[in-house]
């Protein structure tokens, strides 16, 4: 089995004590989208928390505490499961539920064999070197050979024990519940041998996984412990918050008044949002500042604060009109995480010009509307409800606007309104001469109408009059509204053009 490093919260203090108890193990799933997570911990805590997932995959963390009996004695024991994101836009959230795990179950779907986001978290796993078992699920299907998972997975450095290895392997049905006692006994076996314990009286640590604004009841985060114990009315802090613990949940929404390490819960009481992955710990009023300062040095070389929130130049963003602007709304720091990174990657395929302007949680606000007048303005909201009040102010205002609760299908609106922009702009690009001005050699200025744009500096055009192209030119520079520009998309506007052909009034140029 791969060694795994020290943990990530454990301190010398930590060492020196005597007077240990047994934590049970945290546990992450990792694996390509639609393989069987959700299903596998649906059938073990018996809820049907697959079928309310959106678009049948899951979109935020969530930690779950399974009980069951164990040995000979039914010894009750505890594990708990922190399910992770398969798509490939949630890269973020499955290496912070894996960061936070002692071991990991790596699940492939032995119909679908290694995927794209298995490749991955098998790099991931490697590079952090954390010890993990190879689950091989969907075995209710017939006629699928197992081998050639294993194989390819060898070929990756990764040998299961059936072929002589030390990664240990069990092959199950998370529909059917076929050897899940089998995976719950060796991941028991695995967490005695590495003694997972700890201080009962140490001061509460642990980790953030998530972090919502609800209308209702404030601020609530998703946390795991990982040492001491923490109670009602306790103070914690993070690098970039602080909270006075309010209320402490289960995932069965039942109240708690003491969470103990390896337990998660959703806590309320924090003052700010606190950033998805951080590490939060006890203070006092007193130490706050100390435990924040000691936060943030252990967390600068890794991390940097999240929401943007920086307003643009607006005569900037009316005048530079290749670019395209926008601004993320999501309910939580994991969806807005997903949201840049899908933006980020529509812009580099599509080798746009973009610039992301604002991102943040929360409803829709006016300010949102009017935070650039430009027809390259996108707006687009993840996991938020939108009423018809603000819908309607944004066709009124003709807002490129794209929400949704799916991550791949908001991904596909945008990418498909942009493929249709590219694909209007390069079909008839026009501009009808209204005026000329004066001819100084190849150079003219002329005053006219684009009729179908962009028209760009650079561009290369032809000269049409009467139908019959009797000459070529070049676009040297653009005014809109007495304003210099690189791009008019459409309207009126100045020109300074070079031409092999005097250009007059009633012609059309047309880009090539």
């Amino acid at each position: 089995m791969v060694k795994v490093k020290a943990e990530n919260l454990k301190t010398k203090e930590e060492k020196k004590i005597v007077n240990l108890k047994t934590r049970p193990p945290i546990v992450t799933i990792l694996g390509h989208v639609d393989q069987g997570k959700t299903t596998l911990l649906d059938y073990l805590r018996q809820t049907k928390v697959a079928e309310k997932e959106v678009g049948g995959i899951t979109q935020r963390i969530g930690a779950d505490e399974i009980k069951f009996s164990f040995g000979p004695n039914k010894e009750l024991k505890r594990i708990t499961f922190i399910d992770t994101p398969g798509h490939e836009i949630f890269t973020k959230l499955r290496e912070r539920g894996a960061a936070v795990a002692d071991f990991v179950l790596l699940l492939i779907a032995i119909d679908d064999g290694v995927k794209p986001q298995t490749i991955e978290s098998i790099e991931f796993l490697k590079a952090f070197e954390l010890p993990f078992i190879v689950v091989l699920n969907k075995i209710d299907k017939k006629g699928f050979d197992p081998n050639r998972i294993f194989q390819n997975l060898n070929d990756r450095g990764v040998v299961v024990e059936d072929w002589g290895g030390n990664v240990p392997v069990v092959k199950i049905s998370a529909k059917t519940g076929e050897n899940i006692d089998q995976l719950l006994e060796m991941i028991t076996i695995m967490a005695e041998l590495k003694e997972l314990n700890y201080d009962p009286d140490q001061p509460a640590s642990g980790f953030v996984l998530e972090a919502v604004r609800d209308a209702q009841k404030g601020i609530i985060v998703s946390v795991v412990i990982q040492a001491g114990r923490l109670e009602i009315g306790d103070s914690i802090a993070t690098a970039t918050a602080s909270a006075k613990v309010k209320f402490m949940e289960n995932n069965q929404n039942q109240r708690l008044d003491l969470i103990e390490p390896s337990a998660a819960a959703l806590i309320g009481g924090f003052k700010n949002l606190p950033l998805v992955g951080e590490i939060f710990r006890f203070s006092t009023e007193a130490s706050l500042n100390e435990v924040q300062s000691n936060l943030i040095e252990e967390e600068a070389k890794t991390r940097q604060k999240y929401i943007i929130g920086v307003k643009p130049n607006l005569s900037q963003a009316e005048t530079d009109e290749d670019v395209y602007w926008f601004n993320l709304k999501a309910d939580s720091l994991g969806s807005l995480e997903a949201l840049e990174k899908i933006i980020r990657k529509i812009g580099q395929e599509k080798n746009l010009n973009f610039k992301i302007v604002k991102a943040d949680l929360g409803l829709i606000g006016s300010d949102d509307l009017r935070l650039i007048k430009s027809d390259r303005y996108f707006l687009v909201a993840f996991n938020i409800r939108t009423n018809k009040e603000v819908r309607d102010q944004i066709k009124d205002l003709k807002i490129n606007f794209f929400d949704g609760d799916v991550i791949y299908e908001l991904e596909n609106k945008v990418t498909q309104k942009l493929e249709k922009a590219n694909v209007e702009a390069e079909s008839a690009v026009e501009l009808n001469v209204l005026a000329v001005f004066n001819r100084l050699k190849n150079k003219q200025t002329i005053g006219g109408e684009v009729v179908s744009g962009p028209i760009k500096s650079n561009q290369s055009f032809k000269i049409i009059r009467a139908e019959a192209e009797i000459g070529v030119g070049k676009i040297l520079s653009l005014e809109k509204d007495k304003k210099s520009t690189r791009q008019i998309n459409q309207g009126l506007g100045g020109f300074i053009v070079g031409a092999d052909v005097e250009i007059k009034t009633g012609d059309r140029l047309v880009v090539k």
